[in-house]
């Protein structure tokens, strides 16, 4: 199931002093009459996302630096407008509209964003088309020194939209994860159909065979359907999947810098003192990134340690990829703006070339808490099984109103070798055990929480033109306390093969 999710705006807060000769942003009242400016700052993620992070730190800088007469006020899910604060109003677009918000800087509906490269390079910043070419940034120490050593000339093109970019943030390593098996090679990608937030990595994966997905709507309900086989993603980012994914840790797709930018009309109005400290700010806002910046291989062992999956294609397939993308490598080349820039981001990972690179390959641990050893082999019906359940389903069992509203909706479980998938805890596994199939949790307390490695529940089953059922529920480590919620998840319902 979906996480919930929450919203919020954060107002950066603390002592302020008035700023002399300032009209360039609204001003607000703060204790003792002294006025100080509020700067609106435009985000498309909600709390607790890299971007959100800069974000923060960028606003705490600004006051610091400022003593504060500059108070950065942060709009989260900006494109949503007033409509930020409503409860479910964050799910109506999955796929986080990071161009609006872009365009809304531009428009200037705000003083400051912090937006993903790929929006301002669809919006013609031809300088950042450097970063986009596929497989080229593949490292957190490449992404670190072009942060460091280029980001000023990369930066340049905002200005011909009207904008000034500020500072650009490293923020992951984008691989193929796959959610019900692993994209390891050129025809792993053909016809299949992968969900994107960076449509230039959209662009590499249609040039590799597959059909690029940004989705407007629910992410789980496009996997649950089987509408998206994978997607593009982040170690760092594993909590938005809506189910376990395989990762090719060994397949970087592209990289996702995000950048601190200012309206180009309300930076001009500033007062030089005022530009100084914005431009402070923004310095200071990379350095502290780079300093909390985990690396790809880190979040990689974090990922296998909670029982998720990471899987190497090796170097073969790794230049058959790059064959079937080379049209579009040659394209960032022979840009005149572009291609300049480019060449020095070659050169810095050819100097960069003994650089930890890729996480290690790791499988789920099959385990069971079952007295009898697992025995999966031809008995257990393998496959994936949908069912949806309702907010009645569970109250009319005497289930609590609060359980059904979180666990409402549609459920995908897949089978597979032992292994059991999308129930949004890593490395679960199921075993036969006599006549019962027993399924047990993941390791990781991240995912899978207090009841992490135990039993989620065992039942027998029947299967019948492709409808299974689970019978005699049993609720697991929940115990007896847990058995009317356990029997409604399920044993209430008809779980329907779908593939």
């Amino acid at each position: 199931m979906l996480a919930r999710r929450c919203l919020g705006i954060i107002a950066a807060t603390g002592a302020v002093a008035a700023l002399a000769g300032c009209g360039s942003v609204s001003a607000s009242k703060s204790g003792g009459g002294v006025t100080a400016e509020t700067v609106t700052l435009l985000l498309a993620d909600g709390e607790g996302r890299p971007a959100s992070d800069a974000a923060r730190i960028f606003a705490d800088a600004l006051e610091d630096i400022s003593s504060g007469a500059l108070m950065v006020e942060v709009e989260h899910r900006a494109h949503l407008g007033d409509r930020a604060d409503e409860p479910g109003a964050e799910n109506e677009y999955e796929g986080v509209p990071y161009e609006d918000v872009t365009r809304m800087l531009l428009d200037g509906a705000g003083e400051v964003a912090v937006v993903p490269d790929f929006t301002l390079a669809e919006a013609g910043a031809a300088s950042l088309l450097a970063l986009k070419a596929p497989f080229a940034v593949d490292s957190d120490a490449l992404m670190t020194r072009v942060a460091e050593q280029l980001s000023d000339r990369l930066l340049e093109g905002i200005d011909e939209l009207g904008a000034r970019g500020l500072a650009l943030l490293p923020e992951s390593l984008r691989h193929p994860v796959g959610f019900s098996a692993p994209f390891e090679s050129v025809p792993d990608f053909a016809g299949a159909s992968l969900r994107v937030v960076d449509p230039y990595v959209g662009r590499t994966l249609e040039a590799l065979g597959a059909t690029a997905v940004q989705l407007e709507g629910d992410f789980g309900e496009a996997v649950f359907s089987g509408r998206v086989q994978g997607a593009e993603s982040a170690f760092a980012q594993r909590a938005s999947l809506p189910v376990t994914g395989i990762f090719t840790s060994d397949v970087t797709l592209g990289a996702k810098f995000n950048v601190v930018v200012a309206s180009g009309p309300w930076f001009a109005t500033l007062a030089p003192q005022e530009r100084e400290w914005v431009e402070r700010a923004a310095e200071r806002t990379r350095e502290e990134v780079l300093a909390a910046h985990r690396t790809d291989p880190a979040e990689g062992a974090v990922y296998c340690d909670e029982g998720g999956w990471v899987v190497h294609a090796g170097s073969a397939a790794q230049r058959d990829l790059l064959d079937r993308v080379r049209p579009i490598v040659d394209q960032v080349t022979a840009d005149p703006v572009a291609g300049p820039l480019f060449e020095d981001v070659l050169a810095l990972r050819d100097e960069l070339a003994d650089a930890p690179r890729v996480a290690t390959p790791c499988e789920p641990e099959l385990t069971t808490t079952a007295a009898a050893p697992p025995d999966t082999a031809g008995v257990f019906p393998e496959g994936t099984y949908r069912a949806e359940l309702t907010v009645e389903d569970f109250t009319s069992a005497g289930v609590d109103a609060s359980f059904a509203h979180d666990h409402d909706g549609i459920w995908t479980l897949t089978f597979r070798d032992g292994r059991v998938w999308d129930i949004g805890c890593p490395g679960s596994t199921y075993a036969v055990v006599g006549d019962r199939v027993v399924v047990t949790l993941g390791r990781g307390e991240a995912a899978c929480g207090s009841v992490a490695g135990q039993e989620l529940f065992s039942a027998r089953w029947d299967l019948e033109d492709g409808v299974l059922r689970f019978l005699d529920v049993g609720p697991g480590a929940n115990g007896p306390s847990g058995k009317a919620s356990s029997e409604v998840l399920w044993g209430s319902q008809d779980w329907v093969r779908i593939r």
